[in-house]
């Protein structure tokens, strides 16, 4: 088997993991996209040790990107499992996604103010959700950052505001983000770079990998 379907292979089976099994009660079931890129160059000294991307880690990880991505398409109904928005705009749920589309084809000033104030309290939340990962990425900032690069390198994604972002200041991270996350289509963008990431990322660590599924044995 070649590298490049060895590769696929491991992307379908995390993400189809991630899809079918529920980590517990707390952790929403979602779709995750499909990378056919191959993954991150993960060091053995970060792969399944105590102080690097361990099975606990990952399970941080894929609650973020859970959160992240019913942020972005909704959150499934559990009788018909169709997505539901969590933002109620306009007299309709919306997710990111579908207020990125409204902000796109709507001519109505009102709309635009009033979309331009819900767009500060979606920040909010996602700076809620995204904590976890830069406390568990802080001291180690310049490791993420090269990780970060060698994304951006193979999804052709360099100019990506995350990688910007994860340049900026350690602790000022969120600031950078309030300040230059001016519209849902900036914000979408970025949760959909940080999900791509982080997937590519947990394919990397097989041996963290395989501490969380012994840990989700033993729950």
């Amino acid at each position: 088997m070649s590298m490049s379907k060895r590769t696929i292979w491991w992307s379908v089976f995390v993400y189809g993991f991630i899809l079918f099994h529920p980590l517990d009660s707390n952790l929403p079931q979602v779709e995750v996209h499909q990378h056919k890129e191959p993954p991150i160059k993960v060091p053995s000294l970060v792969d399944g040790t105590p102080f690097g991307i361990n099975g606990n880690e990952i399970r941080k990880l894929i609650f973020i990107i859970r959160e992240v991505e019913k942020m972005l398409h909704g959150t499934p109904d559990p009788a018909t499992k169709e997505r539901r928005g969590d933002y109620f705009f306009a007299s309709e749920h919306h997710s990111v996604a579908s207020l990125t589309n409204l902000e796109l084809n709507t001519t109505d000033h009102k709309i635009s103010k009033d979309l331009n104030v819900l767009l500060l309290d979606v920040i909010e939340d996602f700076i809620k959700i995204a904590q976890p990962f830069m406390d568990q990425a802080r001291g180690a900032k310049p490791v993420t950052l090269q990780f970060m690069e060698e994304w951006a390198e193979k999804h052709n994604k360099k100019d990506s505001t995350l990688l910007n972002w994860a340049k900026e200041k350690e602790g000022q991270e969120f600031d950078i983000l309030r300040q230059d996350t001016t519209s849902f289509i900036k914000l979408e963008q970025f949760c959909i770079d940080l999900v791509s990431f982080l997937s590519d990322l947990i394919q990397s660590c097989p041996r963290g990998w395989q501490q969380f599924l012994e840990l989700q044995k033993k729950k």
